[in-house]
């Protein structure tokens, strides 16, 4: 009586749970061992595979300029795409804030700051008005002290008039 594709993929499976650290061992050394002849074949045929590289790249100008350009194109759309992520935001707020010059204090870091001050703030600590979008948001510092003294997180209202020093 055959055996069913379950049957044989049951006894692989526990074939492999039971064989596991030698399959391992024996898939490095087989690829170990192909790594060194290829490195071997490279060292042996310099000048062939350069001439090789020169040809294909005369005879394929046109599709390294297309491939060139697809890449491009989508390097920018993932970049684009990043952008909109939490990570992307976080990223280029920090990027910005080092830009301007923002010092964090000893044993803190920009990330430090964003992720445990700006990003949890959701009210302004002055006026307390609720930010609808982290645009609104700023981190508000001392502009005398080289920036490296951040005294809290505001509303873009609070910050382009200063009010929030009448009520301190």
């Amino acid at each position: 009586m055959p055996i069913t594709k379950e049957e044989q993929a049951k006894k692989q499976a526990a074939y492999y749970q039971a064989n596991k650290e030698r399959i391992k061992e024996r898939d490095a050394l087989r690829s170990a061992e192909i790594h060194k002849r290829q490195k071997v074949y490279r060292e042996n045929n310099k000048e062939k595979i350069a001439e090789n590289n020169k040809e294909w790249r005369d005879n394929n100008k046109d599709k390294m300029k297309t491939y060139k350009q697809d890449n491009k194109e989508r390097d920018a759309k993932k970049m684009k795409e990043y952008a909109q992520t939490e990570g992307g935001r976080r990223t280029r707020m920090v990027a910005d804030w080092n830009r301007r010059g923002l010092v964090p204090h000893e044993d803190t870091t920009l990330y430090d700051i964003y992720d445990n001050i700006y990003l949890p703030c959701t009210h302004c600590m002055v006026c307390n008005t609720e930010f609808p979008d982290s645009r609104d948001r700023c981190l508000d510092h001392d502009h005398s002290l080289n920036y490296d003294n951040i005294r809290q997180v505001i509303c873009q209202n609070c910050n382009r008039n200063d009010n929030w020093r009448n009520k301190i």
